[in-house]
C-alpha cells in the first residue's frame, strides 16, 4: 500500500513482527509476517516458508506459493536451498502461464553455481513458452536427451520433461 511504502524499513519490519506475534492460529500468515520482519538470512523462517508454500499450491494458491517460495529464497543462508526454491518458484510460474515471472526468476538461478540436474530444469522450464515447438521434431528429440541426462539422478524430473516432449507430439 501507498502508506507502507512510506514507512520506514524500520517501523515497517516492527509492525510485521507485531503482527506476527498474534497470529499463532494462522501459521502461513505468521511466517509471512515473520519474514517481512526480518532482513537477515534464516533458514528456519525459510523452511517454513517453503512449507507454507506447499501447502498453498496443494489447495491451489500457486500465485501464493511462488511468493512464498521467492521470500524463502531471499532468507536462505544455503545457496543450494535458495536454488532449489526458486526453481519451484519458476515452476509453479509456469503452472501459471506468466513467462515473464519464469524468466525474472530462472535469470536469477543462471547467476549462481547450478548442478547438472538444475542446469537441466532451467533449460526445461525456460523452453515451457517457446512457441510453435510443435513444428520442430528437434525439440522432442531435444527434450528427450535433456530426460535421459537427467534421470539417473531424479526420475520425476525426467518425466516431468518426457510428458512436455509427449505434448508436442
Amino acid at each position: 500500500s501507498p502508506i507502507q511504502q512510506t514507512m520506514p524499513a524500520a517501523e515497517r519490519q516492527a509492525a510485521h513482527g507485531a503482527l506476527a506475534a498474534v497470529l499463532d492460529a494462522h501459521p502461513d500468515r505468521q511466517a509471512r509476517h515473520r519474514a517481512a520482519a526480518t532482513s537477515t538470512a534464516d533458514e528456519t523462517l525459510a523452511q517454513t516458508l517453503e512449507d507454507a508454500a506447499l501447502r498453498a499450491a496443494r489447495r491451489g494458491a500457486v500465485a501464493e506459493a511462488v511468493t512464498a517460495l521467492e521470500h524463502a529464497a531471499a532468507l536462505s543462508g544455503d545457496p543450494v536451498g535458495r536454488t532449489e526454491r526458486l526453481l519451484r518458484a519458476a515452476d509453479y510460474a509456469v503452472e501459471l502461464g506468466r513467462p515473464e515471472s519464469v524468466n525474472r526468476l530462472l535469470d536469477h538461478v543462471q547467476t549462481m553455481t547450478l548442478s547438472p540436474r538444475q542446469h537441466a530444469t532451467v533449460v526445461w522450464l525456460r523452453g515451457s513458452f517457446d512457441e510453435g515447438l510443435g513444428g520442430h521434431p528437434g525439440s522432442v528429440e531435444s527434450l528427450t536427451a535433456l530426460a535421459e541426462s537427467v534421470a539417473a539422478d531424479d526420475l520425476a524430473l525426467a518425466l516431468r520433461i518426457l510428458w512436455s516432449a509427449a505434448q508436442l507430439c
